[in-house]
């Protein structure tokens, strides 16, 4: 193992992956530390979404449409991936049962139209066009042409390859132990391996930034979700190559402006004590999608169970539930893999990124539940900060600050 580095980039999944590929353009001696295999991290198992029509204005919708531009550079340039990663604007869809749903998603649009984002709510009957093996039972949709899909893994592995390409050193299968500091600046990452003496330190660590972070005396409030998914067997063509999304049933007593939108609602500290419990099945947001290889990807939860990565008979029934209610075509689907990965998870939705104010050197770069919206946008604007130390508006207005 390497003595020293100008960098050191905790966490190898697609946010430190691609920061690693970004600095390295600018920096020699990188190096990444990943605790497992690149391939076994959360971006490899998630549902790949570059979406735009569930993005927030802002941040949200800017590093999406920013992070789409990047991945469409990269895969047409010589110099950027050296493998397909399968990504494509399919158009995506958010699918509704009810009227009251059709008022909310109009809303909605209108909302986001105002930033540029070309979503519109569409009719039953243009839903059934686009998608003939859906329900009868919808009553319309939005559709968002813009909204594009990657394959996660490769995305990842393309990226720390690109990372490899440019010089940078990885380690896997390394697990950091401590993080060693100087009169407030950091000074070494320790790991089971050795120590490496380093001016920088980027947590990219996702659900296990928190603990990295306590390593350097930092309250970090992020937190471990599960999300639950399924893949069918290979099925005849049902689906046209894209993500859909099912909203929420309308239920009694719920207010419907949130039926469509986030599912949890938070009071009080940002502790893992305040975390919400609820029924597996009143966490689902039911996602379907056609792969390459034709089978059909089915999810998913949001729990909030520690780090437990099991599966469970009563989410896996649940999602099929909602599937074959969406696409009856799925009722007699054999399921032929389940999985459950963990996604970094903050009270306000949004990842913390940028530098720590009481420890010069340590960088934050977490908390994105929606990794392959952000990261390789992220990646720019954080080399502009470490290498030249331009602090963007965007990087300021996500940084840990707005959470104390």
């Amino acid at each position: 193992m390497k003595k020293t580095a100008n960098a050191v980039i905790i966490g190898g999944g697609i946010v430190g992956c691609s920061i690693a590929a970004e600095l390295a353009t600018h920096m020699d001696d990188v190096v990444l530390i990943e605790r497992n295999d690149i391939e076994n991290y959360a971006s490899s198992s998630n549902f790949g979404m570059v979406w735009l029509q569930t993005r927030f204005p802002g941040y949200d919708t800017t590093m999406s449409r920013r992070t789409q531009a990047v991945y469409e550079k990269y895969i047409n340039d010589k110099s950027g991936f050296d493998m397909d990663i399968e990504y494509e604007k399919t158009g995506g869809l958010t699918i509704a049962y009810s009227e009251v749903q059709i008022e909310i998603m109009k809303k909605q649009c209108m909302e986001k139209q105002k930033v540029g984002t070309p979503m519109y709510v569409i009719s039953a009957s243009d839903t059934l066009a686009l998608e003939p093996h859906l329900s009868p039972e919808i009553k319309g949709a939005i559709f968002c042409k813009d909204d594009a899909r990657v394959n996660p893994m490769l995305a990842t592995f393309a990226y720390a390859n690109l990372a490899r390409r440019r010089g940078v050193t990885i380690y896997e299968k390394t697990e950091v132990t401590g993080i060693e500091t100087e009169a407030g600046k950091v000074k070494a990452v320790k790991t089971e391996k050795g120590s490496i003496l380093t001016p920088v330190i980027i947590n990219a660590a996702g659900v296990w930034a928190r603990q990295i972070a306590a390593m350097a005396g930092i309250d970090l409030p992020v937190f471990s979700q599960r999300l639950q998914a399924l893949v069918t067997e290979p099925m005849p063509h049902i689906l046209n190559n894209r993500i859909i999304q099912v909203a929420r049933d309308i239920e009694e007593g719920m207010d419907p402006e949130k039926a469509t939108g986030f599912m949890f609602e938070y009071e009080g500290e940002q502790t893992e004590e305040n975390l919400p419990q609820m029924p597996v099945e009143d966490t689902i947001f039911t996602y379907m999608q056609q792969t390459l290889s034709d089978t059909v990807a089915i999810g998913t939860t949001n729990e909030f169970v520690g780090y437990d990565t099991r599966t469970t008979p009563a989410a896996l029934a649940a999602m099929m539930k909602g599937a074959v209610r969406a696409c009856p075509a799925l009722k007699h689907a054999n399921i032929i893999r389940t999985w459950a990965s963990l996604v970094p998870f903050t009270f306000d939705g949004m990842p913390i990124v940028g530098k720590v104010d009481e420890l010069d050197g340590f960088v934050l770069a977490t908390g994105h539940g929606h990794a392959m919206c952000h990261a390789p946008a992220l990646a720019f604007d954080l080399v502009e900060l470490i290498v030249k130390g331009n602090e963007v508006d965007l990087i300021k207005e996500k940084s840990i600050n707005r959470l104390r």
